[in-house]
């Protein structure tokens, strides 16, 4: 057996990061050294310069550059006064001249030297170093993680608000790049030993799931339960969310009122759910066999009122007759919307202004971390929801 051991003057020669590879049997990360000792071809490494010493990243097979440029500008406001807006590097004036030549003068002087990699960690830092550099994307790979908008946050966790985070920081980035086209397929799993027997994915607020049993829903059966006796109906929110609580809460309240007063069950109630995250319905042994007619009904009410979560009224200002929102998904100015209210009295409105919390008007929210403010349309106080018509 080979002698792996290591003596001091061995470690403190070749390193740490090349002692811990040997000791764990793993060959060092491709380098070409500074000066290139070794001749190793140099044509492939994005904005080269021999003085500077480059590593394969990973398995991307991307020669970056030993040192890089991170994205803080912690202590930027020494050298741009004025340019933090409050206490944190994060309040740095995005508009501010003198900062944009800053970090336009910080990335020149990094090219200059070979550097040629950019790691960026906020929204602010990926906007102010895609502008520096614009029309120099082909010297510096710019690289991002996005901590407002990152997996380690509830509610992130699933395909849909991660592609939806990941094609917003791409337009901030000024990267042409487009989603994968794989990205938007449908998924199944299959098993070795049941062929054919395809079981979907399913995702809701809490994250992605298989291999998930279906979902109980027996509102359209009410009217019967009513009539043989049943009394008393349990709606199951475990490891949901609180819209979903509210909404199939208030979908059976108004289900049970309307069978009590003898009317007939609102198709509406229906689409409601059928826009919330499930894992697929199933109303079990209430009914083995359903016809074409009552098909082709449950089938129109899901169209007919396709709905997704966009925001939950955080308050009112009565006065200026705006509420502030907690933004969950996006939506923008004339967009139909639903205000789900406790009383069950929902109110469909036609969104006609939002601004931000500076009083300046914008379009659109772009997505879940925002706060913005829309007319309160007589709400009162929260509690209220939103969700959007699609």
């Amino acid at each position: 057996m080979a002698d792996n051991r290591l003596t001091r003057r061995d470690f403190v020669k070749t390193g740490a990061a090349t002692a811990a590879a040997v000791a764990a049997g793993i060959a060092p990360t491709y380098t070409v050294y500074a000066g290139n000792p070794g001749n190793e071809k140099t044509d492939g490494i994005l904005n080269y310069n021999e003085q500077m010493e480059y590593r394969r990243a990973g398995k991307t097979n991307l020669m970056v550059s030993a040192v890089s440029l991170g994205g803080h500008w912690k202590r930027v406001n020494a050298v741009v006064p004025g340019l933090f807006q409050g206490a944190s590097w994060l309040s740095a004036d995005l508009t501010s001249p003198d900062f944009e030549k800053n970090r336009y003068d910080v990335v020149t002087q990094c090219i200059e030297r070979g550097i040629n990699y950019v790691d960026a960690c906020t929204m602010q830092e990926v906007i102010m170093y895609a502008k520096a550099l614009k029309d120099r994307r082909d010297k510096m790979y710019l690289g991002w993680s996005w901590y407002e908008r990152e997996g380690h946050l509830h509610e992130q966790c699933n395909v849909k608000n991660f592609m939806e985070a990941l094609d917003e920081s791409h337009g901030l980035s000024g990267c042409d790049q487009k989603r994968h086209p794989l990205a938007d397929r449908v998924y199944f799993l299959e098993e070795k030993e049941r062929p054919g027997e395809r079981m979907p994915v399913f995702e809701d607020e809490h994250g992605t799931y298989i291999m998930n049993s279906k979902d109980l829903r027996a509102i359209e059966h009410v009217h019967r339960l009513l009539d043989i006796g049943v009394d008393c109906l349990k709606i199951e929110g475990r490891t949901k969310s609180h819209y979903y609580v509210a909404r199939t809460a208030q979908s059976y309240r108004q289900a049970i009122d309307s069978a009590a007063a003898g009317q007939a069950l609102d198709p509406k109630l229906i689409g409601a759910l059928e826009n919330l995250s499930h894992r697929g319905y199933t109303d079990g042994f209430y009914q083995r066999r359903h016809s074409d007619e009552h098909q082709n009904y449950i089938s129109g009410s899901s169209r007919s009122h396709r709905q997704e979560f966009v925001g939950e009224v955080l308050e009112i200002d009565q006065d200026q007759g705006l509420m502030t929102i907690d933004v969950k998904n996006r939506f923008q100015v004339g967009d139909r919307l639903e205000l789900i209210l406790p009383d069950g009295k929902n109110r469909e409105i036609r969104l006609t202004h939002m601004e931000d919390l500076e009083g300046k008007a914008i379009d659109a929210a772009p997505g879940n971390g925002h706060i913005v403010r829309i007319p309160s349309e007589g709400v009162c106080s929260p509690p209220a929801l939103i969700s959007r018509f699609l």
